[in-house]
């Protein structure tokens, strides 16, 4: 039994984080063995290369201006560990998050000795959620998926409604090197008579209605022509209007995939209080302005790209100091082209986490590395003008560290 809830952090996070696998057959038994009931809520199963976390930001609080309990899971933190978890868009209180990793270990303990199998962080965390929530007796679920969809724990679940953000590339080691595979591999979250809402482009239009068809599903493809942007904030949607506080054109997308979402599950819900809710959501590290600077954790070309469009807009005609670090599994060389630009400096550095690899090799004459990242803010902080700006971005691990020590 762990005493403190830092101990059993640190326990958990030890342990393996993904394991290979060919199945979810482990999963299930495990469900099965814990007696946890998911059967009470409506489930929403979001996936998608980019956009998964401010869709389920989004949609929770739509959903908590509803007057629901609302639970929901998402990967990875930006604050602390508890921000997996929420009720209500409050993070799980200490307390209760000691006692369900106690939890976990007794559970994977027991689950060792009947099938001599262990789980991974990931399901042990996903498994920690369901208890939660049964515990809290909410009445809908958003469950953000980790990687992919075909394979990923949350997939054990039936959904009442799936959606899909966008396909690009990232995790090509698990899900393949191809925007097919990729597409393929998160169109796995469809079960049998199963409904999916998607963003996705013209491109993967034929794909996903095969596919939802081979399932007997259905699916509603968002025309993005209905989104009409009239500022940083403001957009219509079919005729209404809405506000957004999340920067950037992207974030429209992902508003109205919950709008849809929404009132797929409930038809009758008034607008104003999808209104409301889209108004009330807050999600850190997207384009989120910290003291005298932006952060943003776009951590694959496919945000990179997002990303390098919506500052052109948002901050046309100045300069731009661009602080960037990124993980070593990351292509990082795809990255720094498309932020490079006539009014864009880069400058390289570096933080502290495993999978991290130096940044060195990427220098040039015109983009410096300096390792220590609050040297690397200090550095622009002198030698920029008063209408410059400051971006931070590369990895949403990154931003998380430098978020904490600004805050």
């Amino acid at each position: 039994m762990f005493k403190t809830l830092q101990d059993a952090v640190l326990r958990l996070e030890s342990v393996l984080r993904f394991k290979p696998k060919a199945s979810l057959d482990f999963l299930k038994k495990a469900l099965e063995f814990s007696g946890i009931k998911t059967d009470s809520y409506k489930k929403i199963h979001v996936a998608g290369t980019n956009g998964k976390g401010s869709t389920s930001a989004f949609l929770t609080h739509i959903l908590i201006e509803q007057g629901l309990k609302v639970g929901t899971f998402t990967s990875p933190y930006i604050e602390k560990f508890n921000d997996r978890i929420r009720i209500n868009f409050i993070p799980i209180e200490d307390d209760k998050l000691l006692k369900l990793i106690n939890y976990i270990f007794d559970l994977n303990e027991r689950l060792f000795r009947v099938y001599h199998e262990k789980l991974s962080f990931f399901e042990l965390v996903f498994i920690m959620s369901l208890k939660f929530f049964q515990d809290e007796q909410v009445d809908v679920v958003v469950m953000e998926v980790g990687i992919g969809g075909k394979l990923d724990a949350t997939n054990i679940l039936n959904y009442d409604v799936s959606l899909i953000t966008s396909i690009g590339f990232d995790h090509m080691r698990q899900l393949g090197n191809t925007l097919e595979l990729i597409a393929e591999n998160k169109l796995g979250i469809i079960k049998e008579k199963n409904h999916l809402i998607t963003t996705v482009g013209d491109a993967f239009i034929k794909q996903f209605r095969d596919y939802t068809l081979s399932k007997h599903a259905t699916v509603k493809f968002i025309d993005k022509s209905l989104i009409e942007i009239v500022d940083e904030h403001y957009f219509y949607y079919m005729g209404e209007m809405f506000y957004s506080p999340l920067l950037g054109d992207y974030q429209k997308d992902n508003a109205v995939l919950a709008i849809e979402a929404i009132l797929y599950l409930y038809p009758l819900i008034d607008l104003d209080t999808i209104r409301n809710g889209l108004r009330n959501t807050t999600w850190p590290g997207r384009l989120e302005k910290i003291d005298d600077l932006y952060i943003d954790g776009a951590h694959n070309e496919h945000a990179i790209n997002a990303l390098s469009r919506n500052i052109d807009d948002l901050f046309k005609e100045k300069n731009i100091y661009i602080i960037f670090s990124a993980l070593g599994d990351k292509d990082i060389a795809s990255m720094l082209q498309v932020l490079k630009g006539n009014n864009r400096h880069i400058i390289l550095t570096s933080f502290e986490d495993m999978r991290f690899d130096s940044l060195e090799k990427f220098k040039t004459d015109s983009i410096p590395y300096i390792p220590e990242y609050m040297h690397a803010i200090n550095y622009v902080r002198k030698i920029k003008n008063d209408d410059d700006v400051i971006l931070v971005t590369g990895s949403l691990h990154f931003i998380s560290e430098v978020r904490k020590q600004l805050k």
